[in-house]
């Protein structure tokens, strides 16, 4: 089975695409795809290249690093159900949980292709910051001990930079101050673009939409990636 928001869009390779990676790798039980992020009027705004197949529960116990939310991953039917499917105790962040249980437990195979189209917009669920950083809290909680066997550390200052873009979507000034403020004091990543942002954001949340257009400046043209090579 195959998951799409109905907000987003997918490519017209996409599933044939992900059946055909899911076949060439031996025990994949789910697959996954790049994707680019769009606005309501499809302008792009980034875009984000899947993990490293062999990585990825490492990886994933580390930070969500599967691209288009969950409509970039096909996964077959009895994994998800002996897996118990998405936990009901989650909303925003029930389908990282849930890669992170596939990640857990079975191989997957990856589309180094943007394949789907993730449609960000103010009014997106996604943009509940603080109901985020609730189920991010219990998400870190639920898995701490096979986290601690692996010796894995969250990557929070990804997750904090994430929530700090939605709340200046969302025009949150107060949020996206506090948040762009830990970036920098908690995380010491870029600290002082977090403390340029929290300030500048404090008094203009529009700085976003410039965000968002140069990221989307930067994507690259078909064909002028560079393969990944581990």
């Amino acid at each position: 089975m195959a998951f799409v928001d109905d907000d987003d869009i997918w490519a017209r390779a996409k599933l044939s695409a992900q059946l055909a990676a899911a076949r060439e790798r031996p025990g994949a039980a789910w697959a996954c795809a790049g994707a680019v992020k769009v606005d309501a009027q499809l302008r792009l705004g980034g875009a984000e290249r899947p993990p490293v197949a062999e990585c990825v529960t490492d990886s994933l116990l580390a930070g969500n690093v599967i691209p288009g939310g969950a409509s970039g991953v096909m996964v077959r039917t009895d994994p998800v159900r002996e897996l118990g499917g998405f936990d009901q105790a989650l909303s925003n962040l029930a389908d990282y949980d849930l890669w992170i249980r596939l990640g857990l437990a079975a191989p997957v195979a990856v589309v180094d292709r943007p394949l789907v189209g993730y449609r960000v917009h103010p009014s997106g669920m996604a943009h509940n910051v603080r109901r985020s950083e609730e189920e991010l809290a219990y998400i870190e909680e639920k898995y701490r001990t096979v986290r601690r066997s692996r010796g894995v550390t969250v990557q929070r200052e990804r997750f904090l930079w994430y929530f700090g873009a939605l709340s200046l979507r969302q025009g949150h000034r107060v949020q996206a101050r506090r948040i762009h403020r830990d970036i920098a004091l908690r995380c010491g990543d870029r600290p002082l673009y977090a403390l340029s942002l929290a300030l500048v954001g404090g008094v203009w949340p529009g700085i976003q939409r410039f965000r968002d257009g140069a990221q989307g400046r930067r994507v690259p043209s078909p064909g002028s990636r560079k393969p990944r090579t581990g």
